[in-house]
This record gives structure tokens, C-alpha cells and sequence, in this order.
């Protein structure tokens, strides 16, 4: 590996080149194998093929992160979250839901009044899944009321923020920002649990967060998550985060890393120009990356997978399913669908928690199924619907859904045998 030009004496190339020798001085798995897989995340990045993962820092501003992406006009809203009612409705509206969520775990772990442990699952992933859209939907909220209270004015202001330590009760934006930190990561690891149909997992995340729901709020703070925390990317789906300190052992493989940085060089060097704000996230994921590095914590985001059996010390939420409602009668999905998109059914007569319940076990037959034949089309508009839900977008949701529905009808002879 040929030494970094001097002349692109840049932020970004001065990070990369002490992360190059930091990990080329001592070689070492797996970092050296973390490393590569960075660099080529960064590549990505710059090729437009990726953003990059948005981070909890201390103010709790992230730009790119999921809530930025939230339904903004009040009459789309799936979920309204008393936003109405002004500021001072968001600790009221917090209340209930984390009550609401109190107790739908304490039900779930009473097992009582249930069919099976999976129906109590699916029903208790919905709880968690509203109550995500509730934090997400009000940090949006009060992202951009702040925005317009001081357009055209210095936003000096907003550096006060620092969700570690106290904030003042008025402070809207603070304490959104702080709820987000808190809530969002043991949601998010439950609901991947859910995702991947691990049941040990799942009980085990809902354990933390009924430990969370029983305890003040002065004792939550010691439980926010690390600056440098994986948030949820604007758009996109959920992703599991892992947080862990690998053991260092001699690199016995021969790794790769040099020539993928090397490729990351040359295109830095003489690749089109990046717009400056990639070029500052890019500048940024590299130094904390270094610190990772330095303190050999990591905390990275990756897709979540599905255990499709159980086995020893893992068993699924659900085997494999081999049949679904919308499957068995696919034009009576297609009526309902249609009945949802042009406003006969309202979120005031219930039923779109339990649509988007279905089109999530849909999505998990699917996936058992690795997206075959049958399900192939309907990939890309389940996402949409599913990720829409989340964004609190009543539109984009029955839009979606009626997509999904549509194609269900259309191909209903291809469907999966039903036993």
C-alpha cells in the first residue's frame, strides 16, 4: 500500500490516513475484516448507492435519522398523538402510551387470555411498533416547529441541547430528542427480534423494556445509549444493531483491507466531486470509526436475517407458515384494500393496526418462502406500505396496500399451496 497523497491534504484524508495506519500497524482479526467492510460502505457512499448510518450524538440531532421523515400534514395522519394540543400534550400522550405499553407486556408475560404465544407475539410487536411512531412522530414534530421558530435567525440555540444531561420541562425539543435516545433502541431490538423470529430475543428485549417502564425517570437516563449509537436511516427499513467488543487475535487470512482502501483513495482522489455535506458525514463516520476502533466497542447496523427452525437455545416466534388470509381469499383482501384507500374505512373504525399486523406476517411467509415466485412482485410495495405505517402516512399506507392487493388478485394461481 503506497503511501496517501500529500497534496489532498483534506479532513477526510487526513481521517483516513490515520485510520489506515491505525489498523495497518497491528494486524488484527476481526478489525481488520470490520475495517474492509467500513471502507466499502464508505465506496458506496460516494458511488450514491448508500447514505451514511445516521449516529446519536450529544445533542441528538440527526438529520438523516427516520423521524425526519414523518408525515407533516395533519390530515394524512394515521396516528394524530395529540400533537394538536400543543408541547405541553407530549408528556400526557407519553404517559398513556407507556402505560398502554406497561401493560400489554404485562399481559403478554401473564399469557393469559391468549390462543398461543405466537398470536400474543404478533399482538404485543404491534404495541411496540405504535408506540415507536408515537416517539418518532412527536421528535419530528419538534424538529420542525424548532426550524421555522428560527428561520433566517441564528440556530446557535440549538447547541444547548445535550440530552445527557438535565433539560427544562418547557424544552420540547430536548425532550423528544432525550425520548428518542431512550425508547428507539430497545424498541427497535425487539422488533428485529420479531423480524427474525427469534423468541428467546424478543422475550428477552421486552424483559429490558418492562426493567425500563418500571423505573423513574431519573433512573432511564443511566440506560441512554452511547454517543455513536446506530440510528434508524430516514426511509428505509429497520436494522439490527449489534454492540459488542471482539476479541483481538492474529490475522492469519489475508486480508484485503489495504486494497479496498486503496480503491477508496483513488476514488476520493479522482472521482466526480461530492456534494460537501456527503463529504462532512463521510468525514465524520470515518472518526468515529477510529474511536470504535481505539476503544474496541463497536456499535454497528446490518440487515436482519430470519431463523426459519428452531434449534438449541434458539427457538422461532413461528414455524413455517403455510397459509395467510389474504392467500385464501385474495379478492376479499382486494375489497378491504380498496375500502381503506378511498376513505369508506377510517382509522376511527379501527382494523389498520390489524392490516398492517397481516402484511407483516405476510412479509415473514414471504421470506420463508426467499421471496419466491408468488411473492416476488410484492416485495417493493409491502416495503412501501409497511415503511409508510411507521411515517404515520395514511395515504402512502392504503396507496400501498391496495398495490399489494391489486397483484395478489392478479396472480392469485401462482400463490403457495395452502395445507
Amino acid at each position: 500500500m503506497s503511501e496517501i497523497s500529500a497534496e489532498f491534504d483534506s479532513p477526510l484524508m487526513k481521517g483516513l490516513k490515520d485510520l489506515y495506519y491505525r489498523i495497518s500497524s497491528e494486524p488484527r482479526q476481526p478489525l481488520n475484516q470490520l475495517a474492509e467492510e467500513a471502507v466499502l460502505h464508505w465506496i458506496r457512499v460516494l458511488d450514491g448507492q448508500e447514505i451514511v448510518q445516521p449516529r446519536l450524538n450529544e445533542r441528538g440531532y440527526t438529520p438523516t435519522g427516520f423521524h425526519f421523515g414523518m408525515e407533516t400534514a395533519s390530515g394524512n395522519l394515521i396516528d394524530h398523538a395529540g400533537i394538536s394540543e400543543g408541547p405541553e400534550a407530549f408528556e400526557v400522550q407519553s404517559n398513556r402510551h407507556l402505560e398502554a405499553l406497561k401493560n400489554r407486556l404485562a399481559q403478554y408475560f401473564d399469557r393469559s387470555g391468549h390462543r398461543s404465544s405466537s398470536d400474543s407475539c404478533d399482538q404485543t410487536m404491534v404495541e411496540l411498533a405504535r408506540f415507536s411512531r408515537f416517539i418518532n412522530t412527536w421528535a419530528g414534530e419538534a424538529e420542525r416547529a424548532y426550524r421555522w421558530r428560527w428561520q433566517g435567525r441564528s440556530r446557535a440555540e440549538s447547541d444547548s441541547v445535550n440530552i445527557y444531561e438535565p433539560i427544562e420541562a418547557h424544552d420540547l425539543l430536548g425532550r423528544t430528542r432525550r425520548a428518542l435516545a431512550l425508547w428507539e433502541p430497545p424498541l427497535n431490538t425487539a422488533l428485529i427480534a420479531w423480524e427474525e423470529n427469534q423468541l428467546e430475543a424478543y422475550e428477552a428485549a421486552m424483559g429490558e423494556l418492562a426493567d425500563l417502564l418500571v423505573r423513574s425517570p431519573e433512573e432511564r437516563l443511566e440506560f441512554l445509549p452511547p454517543p455513536g449509537y446506530p440510528l434508524r436511516r430516514r426511509g428505509f427499513p429497520r436494522q439490527k444493531v449489534s454492540v459488542f467488543e471482539p476479541e483481538q487475535r492474529p490475522l492469519r487470512s489475508r486480508s484485503v483491507f489495504g486494497v479496498r482502501f486503496h480503491q477508496l483513495e483513488e476514488k476520493i482522489v479522482q472521482g466526480t466531486p461530492q456534494p460537501t455535506s456527503v463529504l462532512e458525514e463521510v468525514v465524520g463516520d470515518v472518526n468515529h470509526f477510529s474511536r470504535m476502533v481505539e476503544t474496541n466497542l463497536f456499535m454497528l447496523a446490518t440487515l436482519p436475517g430470519l431463523h426459519t427452525r428452531g434449534r438449541p437455545g434458539v427457538s422461532v416466534i413461528r414455524g413455517r407458515p403455510t397459509t395467510h388470509p389474504f392467500l385464501v381469499d385474495a379478492p376479499a383482501f382486494f375489497k378491504k384494500a380498496v375500502l381503506f384507500h378511498n376513505g369508506t374505512y377510517t382509522v376511527a373504525g379501527g382494523g389498520l393496526d390489524q392490516m398492517f399486523l397481516q402484511l407483516r406476517q405476510l412479509e415473514r411467509m414471504a421470506r420463508f418462502d426467499q421471496w419466491g415466485d408468488w411473492a416476488r412482485n410484492l416485495r417493493t410495495p409491502l416495503e412501501h406500505a409497511l415503511i409508510a405505517w411507521e411515517e404515520n402516512r395514511w395515504d402512502g399506507f392504503t396507496v400501498a396496500l391496495l398495490q399489494v392487493a391489486d397483484l395478489m388478485r392478479a396472480q392469485g394461481e401462482h400463490s403457495p399451496p395452502l395445507t
